[in-house]
Formats: C-alpha cells, structure tokens, sequence
C-alpha cells in the first residue's frame, strides 16, 4: 500500500467523523447521562443485567438444544445437548433468583480480581522486563479491588455489576464527547 493511499483514507474517514460529529456530540452527552444513572442507580441496573444475562443463557441454551436435533449424527452431540441444558438452567437461575445470582456473579470477580492481581504482582518479581512497574501497580490495584468487593460480600453483590456498567457507559460516552470536539478543531 502506498502511503498517499493510506494519508488520503486517513482524511476520509476524518472527514466523515467530522461531518457526524454532532451526532458523536449527543450520543456521548446522552451515554454520559445513561451512565450517571446507572451510577446511581447501580442495584437497579445490576438487576436488570443479571434479567438479561438469564434470557441469553435461556435463549442460547435453545439453541443448543435445536443444534442437537438438527444435528443428530455428529459426534459432539452429547456436548452440545449438556451445554443446552447447562445454560437453560444457569439461564432460569438468573431469571428466577436475580439477587442470589448476581452475588455469585460478584464473588466470582471479586476472585477473578485477586487472582488476576497476585499474577501480575508475582510475575513481575521473577520477570523484570522493561516498565515493570506499570504491571505491578495494575496488578496491586486489580488485587485491591478484589479485597474490596471481596470484604463486602454478599452486599457487594447488589450493586457492583451495575456500577460496572454505569461506569462503562459513562466513559463511553465522555469518549465520544472528546472526539468530537477534537475532531472539529
């Protein structure tokens, strides 16, 4: 590829971004205000992901199901026909038991956090690369948190995911406030 090629694509797409960045504009302000709310109102937005995560497990455990009748000769049927039925059941789990549900999907990252955490700490002791140090905060900080939601569970549990999430939208949408008012200038 020529790098004319390469600069004058670049320019298109700016040039597009540019000519939407209105649309960027309202979409980050709208996305920064959906996720104060979700910040606000994380135990609600907690609830409401764990409701949803149920219907995709249900929905996909269906179509596993589907998948095994259509697919009868194959010789992972009987994986096939147990990851239906896992996921109908974790899906019902979470349909039926929202709160008890979503409490173990907080231990389970709290773990995943302390875990993650303790890695990055220990392999940097015995892996010294260059900026270590960086991964070793990240995985201090990572361990942190997971002591945090850690030393409130099962409270933890009701409002974590949804502050998770809240927190995403709410970076989302500042992400696009930025590019677009960097994208005018």
């Amino acid at each position: 590829m020529s790098k004319e090629w390469m600069v004058c694509n670049h320019c298109s797409e700016v040039d597009e971004i540019k000519a939407h960045s209105e649309r960027f504009l309202t979409l980050g302000i709208l996305m920064t205000i959906l996720g104060v709310l979700g910040i606000s109102y994380s135990a609600v937005v907690t609830l409401a992901s764990v409701v949803f995560i149920g219907f995709l497990l249900v929905a996909s455990g269906v179509g596993h199901l589907i998948h095994t009748f259509w697919a009868r000769q194959w010789k992972g049927i009987f994986v096939s026909l147990l990851l239906g039925i896992l996921s109908i059941i974790l899906g019902a789990i979470c349909l039926v038991k929202p709160v008890q549900s979503a409490a173990s999907i907080t231990l389970i990252i709290g773990a995943f956090c302390l875990t993650v955490g303790i890695f990055r700490m220990v392999s940097t002791a015995f892996l010294h690369f260059e900026r270590w140090g960086w991964v070793f905060t990240n995985g201090l900080i990572t361990f942190i948190l997971g002591l945090l939601i850690l030393s409130q569970w099962p409270i933890s549990g009701l409002w974590l995911i949804g502050l998770f999430v809240g927190i995403e939208v709410f970076l989302s949408g500042i992400s696009l406030i930025l590019l677009s008012v960097a994208i005018r200038k």
